[in-house]
């Protein structure tokens, strides 16, 4: 009897460890092997060259064919550049590493191949992923533009990222609240055919301030980062690691900010705002002149917003001007 007692005894312990890192890995980040990066900063402003080492410039093919009027994501793969230009364009060129214009990847439209736009994308060794959430899919390519096939997902996403080989794809979560099994999960991984593999990092006090290149890759690894923490994470084995974190004294957030402000960006934006902000217009500049009444008062850069409307009732704009999906189920509207 005694025996039988300790095995269930010793059944229990191990069920209630298993069920504790389990907790952990879905709701905390390990920042035990961090690195801490210290920033120096000039007039409230980040030195860039305490931080960038070395840079090239590379003049572009200029034509009627790729013209490029925005470059929101620049991805360096099989010695060629992708441009993504999301808003003005809607559209990824392809460049050579002499500048020289080689291809297009896709086109605006609702047929086969077509995007109504292309929101992000990931290059690997063999195909282009194009992400576009108003048609809620991702379409394949080969690397010279010819289309491969689409895949449509019956859930919210913001942007999408991916190793190396591409075998598998990291996504930012959207607007899931209505699907509870996704709901408050901050980066899903999912196969090519659209289907959830895991769900990484929950956190119901998460704020979506809307920025982009959240998700990056580097190599065989997918870095991430979020607006606000300090730190930059690193996704492996379906977990989160903090690979750096940086020292900014003069603009420190409490490590749990997010829960202190239970996730509620106007009580963010009162308690950690600066109190005295004015803005000075001069010609086509914008003059921030700021007064922090607080030690932990956020700098003005930090919360540098545009504004874009979008008439499109199943869409909403948020605070930065990036259009965000607003579900109701895990299934597109």
């Amino acid at each position: 009897m005694n025996r039988i007692s300790v095995i269930i005894s010793a059944s229990i312990i191990i069920i209630c460890l298993i069920s504790c890192d389990s907790t952990q890995s879905a709701d905390r980040i390990d920042e035990s092997r961090a690195t801490t990066i210290k920033i120096a900063t000039n007039n409230g402003t980040p030195d860039l060259d305490s931080i960038v080492r070395n840079h090239k410039f590379t003049r572009l093919e200029t034509s009627e064919e790729c013209l490029v009027g925005e470059v929101y994501k620049l991805s360096c793969r099989n010695e060629k550049y992708y441009i993504l230009d999301r808003h003005l364009q809607k559209a990824l060129f392809v460049f050579d590493e002499e500048g020289k214009f080689r291809n297009r990847i896709g086109r605006r439209g609702r047929g086969p191949g077509e995007f109504i736009e292309p929101t992000d994308f990931i290059v690997s060794d063999s195909s282009v992923t194009v992400f576009d959430m108003f048609g809620h899919k991702l379409l394949y390519y080969n690397p010279d533009g010819t289309f491969i096939r689409s895949v449509r997902l019956p859930y919210s996403i913001y942007e999408i990222e991916s190793g190396r080989d591409g075998s598998v794809i990291y996504a930012v979560g959207g607007d899931n609240s209505k699907c509870d099994s996704l709901k408050n999960y901050e980066l899903l991984e999912i196969g090519p055919e659209g289907d959830i593999r895991a769900k990484v990092y929950k956190n119901k006090y998460s704020m979506d301030f809307s920025n982009k290149y959240d998700l990056q890759g580097f190599d065989e690894d997918v870095i991430y980062k979020k607006a606000f923490r300090p730190a930059v994470y690193m996704l492996r084995d379906k977990n989160l690691y903090a690979k750096y974190i940086f020292d900014i004294p003069s603009h420190a957030l409490p490590g749990d900010y997010e829960k202190l402000c239970r996730g509620n960006f106007e009580r963010f934006i009162k308690q950690y705002r600066d109190e005295s902000i004015s803005t000075v217009n001069s010609g086509r500049q914008t003059v921030m002149q700021e007064s922090a009444s607080r030690p932990n008062a956020c700098p003005t850069w930090w919360f540098t917003t545009r504004i874009r409307t979008v008439p499109y009732r199943d869409w909403s704009v948020s605070r930065s001007g990036e259009t965000r999906q607003t579900g109701t189920d895990c299934s597109p509207r």
